[in-house]
């Protein structure tokens, strides 16, 4: 997983969003979501939860 301090994983689903849907470019500020993001996916029975950890369903 690339990452560098205070940055996004450049695999992250936050970091997907960020660049599909906010059209945000590497470098660029974005607000950290992933409690809300990890429900919603839970919620759509897509992924469960795992131990500190998304399992994709």
């Amino acid at each position: 997983m690339k990452s560098c301090k205070g940055k996004l994983p450049t695999n992250s689903i936050e970091r997907y969003i960020a660049k599909e849907v906010y059209d945000k470019s590497i470098g660029e500020s974005v607000f950290r979501r992933i409690t809300p993001i990890v429900n919603i996916l839970i919620w759509a029975e897509i992924c469960k939860n795992g131990r500190g950890r998304l399992i994709l369903k």
